[in-house]
């Protein structure tokens, strides 16, 4: 409950920031909205059934990441002087980028070894 209350605060203070200050101090319905929609994942006993959410989120991942590259290529070849000091590519990183993003953006790979 720690962690929602925190994402909720969190929350608040980017939709305050983005309404520059029209709506603020909403944190109850953030937790509201966010444990409507958590519960029904709690209540699974497997959680094979969301397998295959899982598995399009991991190519959308892999699609976003061709279409980031896609776009940093494009904008290298309009304007090479602005990236003269960037390390455009270092396969060095990979493993490193694929497991913080699975840990970061798949639970299913952690939260079900904690449990």
């Amino acid at each position: 409950m720690c962690y929602l209350l925190i994402f909720a605060n969190n929350l608040d203070l980017v939709v305050c920031e983005e309404t520059q200050g029209d709506i603020c101090g909403n944190q109850r319905a953030y937790v509201m909205v966010a444990a409507l929609v958590i519960m029904p994942v709690c209540w699974l006993r497997s959680y094979g059934c969301i397998s295959y959410i899982s598995g399009v989120g991991g190519a959308f991942v892999f699609v976003s990441l061709f279409v980031i590259m896609g776009y940093g290529e494009q904008e290298l070849r309009q304007h090479p002087e602005y990236h003269d000091h960037i390390k455009y590519l270092g396969f060095g990183e990979f493993p490193l980028f694929f497991g913080t993003a699975v840990f970061a953006f798949e639970g299913n790979g952690v939260v079900i070894n904690l449990r």
